[in-house]
């Protein structure tokens, strides 16, 4: 029988988890919402160098939090990690392009962790934009581009992910470098906490506008799709 998917959570005192998988969930990096512990989930054992914090100052563009910080690597987990689901069930989990099939979401459910994403940023920026937040065939004509990760964080922080060239994760992953390939996980969920921390005063990177995403509790009580669709 397989698996019912659990819903997210409904409460928004909860507290925040901004995540992200590498390698198809392979490596799992996220963060809580107040900088103060970093987690990577690893299916592969690392070596000790990778597990040394200070090696990923980079990651965090050495953010003034960084000195609270705490950062906790569990490897070698193998195929399955099922043990971890209540940890991202207990919290609000806030993600970019995570709902997209075949993305996060999905891949975390390969490995025994049925979540589904709270706040998922690329949907609510294009619900704010005025375009549908999902890409079907059938409103792909109204979607317009340039709203990636790097994009988004170039245009609102002058910072962007981590050079690594696109496309290259899993070969890198393959020849042995392991601590590149995290610090761009980790960049990547620090730059998607950025967009959370800031989403009620963004710029447009395509206009140089300035413009808001929904608040949480709007985004709870209807998905970002229903909400393209409700009437005015």
């Amino acid at each position: 029988m397989t698996a019912q998917l659990l819903k997210p959570i409904q409460d928004v005192s909860a507290p925040a988890l901004i995540f992200d998988t590498e390698l198809r969930g392979n490596l799992v990096s996220c963060c809580d919402r107040d900088f103060h512990h970093f987690f990577i989930f690893c299916a592969d054992p690392l070596p000790p160098e990778a597990k040394i914090r200070s090696l990923f100052g980079e990651a965090f563009n050495n953010d003034d939090r960084i000195g609270n910080l705490k950062l906790k690597i569990f490897d070698n987990l193998g195929s399955h990690f099922p043990q971890f689901e209540s940890g991202f069930r207990s919290r609000y989990l806030v993600g970019f392009n995570s709902l997209c099939p075949d993305c996060d979401d999905d891949w975390l459910k390969e490995r025994g962790i049925r979540i589904q994403t709270t706040y998922d940023l690329l949907y609510e920026i294009r619900l704010a934009l005025g375009m549908p937040p999902v890409y079907r065939e059938s409103t792909k004509d109204k979607i317009k581009w340039g709203y990636s990760l790097e994009r988004m964080s170039r245009s609102n922080f002058g910072l962007g992910k981590c050079n690594l060239p696109y496309g290259t994760v899993r070969q890198t992953w393959l020849a042995g470098d392991r601590i590149s390939v995290i610090r761009y996980a980790l960049r990547d969920v620090y730059l998607t906490l950025k967009l959370w921390e800031n989403r009620d005063r963004l710029i447009d990177p395509n206009t140089g506008k300035p413009f808001a995403c929904r608040p949480l509790r709007d985004a709870i009580a209807l998905s970002a799709e229903l909400a393209w669709f409700a009437p005015v």
